[in-house]
């Protein structure tokens, strides 16, 4: 081997370690529906040695102590800390796992309750009392056995959530990180923590239950997405509000509750300095869906099915969703008197229901005799088109390597520009690297 081959090796690597803090590794985030049944074994496995390591209790007394961030604005940054030192503990105990697994809500909001993630072999049965296999037994850190209470509200069907296509529209018109942050912290996020109930229906408890975290991720990787969807959106941390829970999230500053360890423009570079990723399921496209409506209604059509399209032209129709009672929130957001919490449902369902209108004037502009109502409600972006579309695009997004308390981040510099001293980052490279600049240099 050459020396200028072997010069060119080491010259790669510092390059590479000067310019990726993540040594070009993420951490892959899956949907918990797309864990193999050795890794759904490994999360479970991975729950009980945290809490025979104490950890387990940890993170709730962890949680607990950021109460005073609920409600506000630093609720999103604060939790994606979170978040992520979970899932460092977790991949330490759970080997197989690629990195901490989201619930893919979304795809189970019609009906929650019969999820098929809530088994034996999943995250527990999704019943009233103590938790069953494979967390039976499992307490939280006041002694406590993990349990539920479902609620799906007054109407006995979940209505505190959008449908997906609601939601989507939703995020699309969500201008600010400010808007977007006391918008997803209400719904979906309280509708799922007021549905499940039990220890995950209070913000001080809700951490013992194993579905928590997986609840958590899919709520950042809503954030993620938004951020990625345009480009004024990605280090946005705009709060124009002036109420009670809208406090200024400054990229320089310490983020909550982690304030020594990230800024949080370090959890706004999610990808790039967290070193994990969401990995959303394969699913058919807006254009696809759409030509298996027609092919589905030609088929429907030939068998003679013509109430079918009829009864179509009902099911396009998007409702407006259902408040989440004030008894409920106020278990999830205590640092908000009743005025301030009726005024953020009203808010909430207001946004959704503008995105609701929307779709209904689109679709009731489009349906025709060569659109049938499928055809055209198969056309519309649904939450994972949205975060598929998204999360393509923040494969392309760099790094500014500003504002961080990264180490990593702090010897990286973009293109390994004179910026950073080369020593340091030969140091950042790690000892391969300076193995290989040696071995180059002797020969």
């Amino acid at each position: 081997m050459s020396v200028s081959f072997l010069a060119l090796l080491a010259l790669i690597a510092v390059v590479n370690a000067a310019t990726d803090p993540c040594g070009g590794t993420l951490r892959q985030r899956k949907s918990f529906y797309r864990l193999t049944d050795v890794e759904k074994a490994a999360y479970a496995t991975g729950v009980k040695a945290l809490k025979v390591s104490g950890k387990w209790d940890y993170f709730n007394a962890k949680h607990r102590s950021g109460m005073k961030w609920h409600s506000t604005t630093q609720f999103l940054p604060m939790h994606r800390a979170l978040l992520l030192e979970f899932e460092t503990e977790l991949l330490k105990v759970a080997p197989g796992l690629t990195g901490l697994p989201f619930w893919n809500e979304y795809q189970d909001s019609p009906n929650p309750l019969a999820s098929s993630i809530f088994d034996t072999t999943g995250l527990a049965p999704m019943v009233a009392g103590p938790l069953g296999e494979p967390f039976k037994g499992l307490k939280d850190d006041k002694g406590q056995l993990v349990a539920r209470s479902p609620d799906l509200g007054a109407s006995g069907s979940f209505q505190w959530v959008p449908r997906s296509e609601v939601m989507a529209t939703a995020l699309g018109d969500i201008k600010t990180f400010g808007e977007l942050s006391h918008a997803i912290e209400v719904t979906p996020h309280n509708a799922y923590h007021s549905m499940v109930g039990g220890q995950m229906g209070a913000a001080s408890s809700s951490p013992a239950d194993p579905l928590f975290f997986l609840h958590h991720a899919y709520i950042d990787a809503l954030w993620a997405a938004w951020q990625s969807s345009k480009p004024e959106h990605f280090a946005d941390l705009t709060v124009p509000g002036q109420g009670p829970g809208d406090l200024q999230v400054k990229a320089s500053e310490g983020t909550a509750m982690y304030e020594k360890q990230y800024t949080n423009r370090d959890m706004v570079y999610y990808r790039q300095r967290l070193c994990y990723e969401y990995k959303m399921p394969p699913s058919l496209r807006p254009v696809q869906r759409a030509q298996k409506a027609l092919d589905d209604g030609a088929i429907a059509a030939a068998a003679g099915a013509v109430g079918g399209a009829i009864a179509g032209i009902n099911s396009t129709t998007f409702a407006p969703i259902t408040a989440i009672p004030i008894a409920n929130l106020k278990q999830l957001m205590p640092m908000f008197d009743d005025a301030q919490l009726t005024k953020l449902v009203a808010d909430n369902v207001a946004l959704f229901t503008a995105a609701a209108v929307k779709l209904n004037a689109y679709i009731a502009a489009n349906v025709n005799a060569t659109n049938p109502p499928d055809v055209v409600l198969a056309r519309l972006l649904g939450v994972s088109d949205y975060m598929d579309s998204s999360f393509e695009s923040a494969k392309s997004i760099k790094d500014d390597f500003k504002d961080s308390s990264i180490p990593a981040v702090q010897t990286a510099s973009p293109a390994g520009s004179a910026t950073t001293p080369s020593s340091a980052r030969a140091l950042a490279a790690g000892p391969l690297v300076i193995v290989l600049a040696l071995v180059a240099a002797l020969m």
